[in-house]
């Protein structure tokens, strides 16, 4: 990789800002500690961007096309698209995650790289996908290890590793389903996000659960703030899947971010055709931690990280007070009067992108009169179902005699009696 994208992965760790640590006191709830992270300052203009999730609603379109690696996004917007690595995509055909963060340009149709993560469906051809939530943490870090190593998830061990997965934190699914985990768990991780609650203006943050860190970076509060509940899920699920009772010393999270920058010296590029190609993917990391990166015009878009810190954990009971120490710390009058003026630009920022959200919206074309208006998809589909049949059409008419006879002396061919 270039010295300059090095940098450019660098300087953001190095220059982030950590926030108070968020946590249960009592550990009852989950040991897991969420640290919220901050750009050292804010520009004034909000980003030219969506996430995924926001531009389906606006009216881009993913479409199964047969292929287990690949789906088809059609955008129309006028604006870029981020498809990010933890997104999962669901619909009435087999179940894909993006494989790598990357790119979908203005008014413009791509194959985004995927995976299959549902190994005992048939893929359905031309069928949308019409919802996307987060893989958890577990996979997608395996994932980022086979691109760093090969430079792609090979899809036979993407699948093993699934399977493992299932095994491991007890949950059957027919289909082999990676989904299965996150709906089981949905009621348990909306009640452990209510310990964590959004910060105005932030960018990042990193999720401490057991030994493991979890590390989410954006360029933009925007795009933060829009994916925020799905990064949660893709951490949390970890610590109502394993439920550890040890804790990482806040000093850890300042040694991730630090390790960051020498680990992308030898990272690896990802490239897919059809993709923003002002925009570059690696995938990079050392013997502790894997991570991928997307960078756009020299700035950072999407940092995803992972690391083991195996060894450095102590029981909650002992490490408790130093996450108290830590909160304290973040609490002076200094602090409160630069978070003071961060909300107050982020919510002018929020308020210009909000209203460029409500023009898209404004703008996108209504379905003809005669077409009927499309179904609401269910809040938890199953995903064992088939696929859904498509309306009724027209059936086609039988030929009168008259041109039946006629056809048949055009082809030479002998009519069979008629009964």
């Amino acid at each position: 990789m270039s010295q300059s994208l090095a940098a450019v992965i660098a300087r953001a760790c190095e220059r982030v800002v950590v926030g108070p640590p968020a946590f249960d006191p009592s550990g009852q709830a989950t040991t897991a500690v969420v640290y919220p992270l901050f750009a050292p300052e804010l520009t004034p203009d909000p980003p030219d961007l969506l996430t995924l999730d926001e531009a389906r609603r606006l009216g881009l379109s993913l479409l199964d096309v047969g292929l287990v690696d690949r789906i088809e996004a059609d955008n129309p917007l006028p604006v870029t698209v981020l498809a990010g690595e933890s997104d999962l995509l669901l619909g009435a055909t087999q179940a894909r995650a993006v494989e790598f963060s990357c790119l979908v340009p203005a008014s413009r149709r791509a194959m985004l790289p995927v995976c299959c993560v549902e190994e005992g469906r048939a893929v359905h051809h031309q069928v949308p996908f019409d919802r996307v939530d987060a893989a958890p943490w577990r996979t997608r870090s395996f994932r980022l290890q086979e691109l760093t190593h090969r430079g792609e998830a090979r899809q036979p061990w993407v699948w093993d590793s699934i399977r493992t997965y299932l095994s491991t934190v007890g949950v059957q699914s027919e289909t082999q389903d990676l989904h299965a985990v996150m709906e089981l768990s949905d009621r348990a991780l909306a009640d452990l996000s209510a310990w964590f609650p959004l910060r105005a203006g932030q960018v990042g943050v990193v999720c401490s659960v057991g030994a493991e860190l979890f590390l989410e970076l954006y360029g933009d509060p925007e795009i933060f703030e829009d994916r925020y509940p799905q990064v949660l899920r893709s951490a949390l699920v970890e610590a109502t899947t394993t439920r550890p009772t040890q804790v990482l010393p806040p000093a850890a999270i300042r040694a991730f971010l630090e390790q960051l920058g020498p680990a992308c010296r030898h990272a690896r590029r990802l490239e897919r055709r059809s993709l923003k190609q002002s925009s570059q993917t690696v995938a990079f990391g050392d013997a502790t931690l894997v991570a991928s990166a997307l960078i756009a015009d020299g700035e950072l878009v999407h940092l995803a990280a992972h690391r083991r810190c195996l060894g450095q954990t102590r029981p909650w009971a002992d490490g408790v007070g130093d996450l108290v120490v830590a909160g304290a710390a973040c609490a002076g009058a200094a602090n409160a009067s630069r978070e003071a003026a961060r909300r107050e630009q982020y919510a002018r920022r929020r308020a210009r992108y909000e209203a460029l959200k409500s023009r898209l919206a404004a703008a996108r074309p209504t379905p003809a009169a005669s077409s009927p208006p499309a179904a609401a998809p269910a809040a938890s589909p199953p995903r064992r179902a088939a696929a859904a049949s498509s309306p009724s059409q027209t059936e086609a008419a039988p030929l009168s005699p008259r041109l039946h006879r006629l056809l048949v002396g055009l082809l030479g061919t002998r009519p069979s009696p008629r009964r």
